[in-house]
């Protein structure tokens, strides 16, 4: 759905799952990072995987065609799917859903990358990452 038309009630679950996993602390997964970049380039869409009707994990995201991209591009250095830490939600099929064909990141944080299908392309490499606590 277009973020325009995102319920508040959707965007509090969000920002809960946030608060709950230390990996998504960073304001590039807040929905005000999204919000700002939707209000500069007007087209953010957003993934709500729902079980039992009630909304689960988010993914804001740009459309390119059948090619996803993180909100921001490359301006942002952290995404992922914000979920529950245990989730078991198959990128195959949250792609396959949204008519997609691929995703394109850079900066994924909180994922264990030997979740990945056998045919995704990716490496794992260091990164910056500094935490100046509280």
């Amino acid at each position: 759905m277009p973020l325009g038309q995102m319920p508040s009630f959707e965007m509090e679950c969000w920002e809960s799952i946030r608060r709950a996993r230390p990996d998504f602390r960073s304001p590039f997964f807040s929905v005000a990072y999204s919000q700002a970049v939707h209000r500069a380039r007007g087209d953010v869409e957003v993934a709500v995987v729902r079980r039992d009707q009630q909304p689960i994990a988010f993914l804001p995201f740009h459309r390119i065609g059948a090619h996803a991209f993180p909100v921001g591009r490359f301006f942002n250095d952290a995404h992922n799917l914000i979920a529950p830490a245990d989730h078991a939600i198959s990128w195959d099929w949250l792609l396959e859903s949204l008519g997609l064909r691929s995703y394109s990141f850079h900066a994924l944080l909180g994922f264990d990358s030997q979740q990945f299908p056998d045919h995704t392309c990716h490496e794992t490499i260091r990164s910056f990452r500094c935490d100046i606590g509280d």
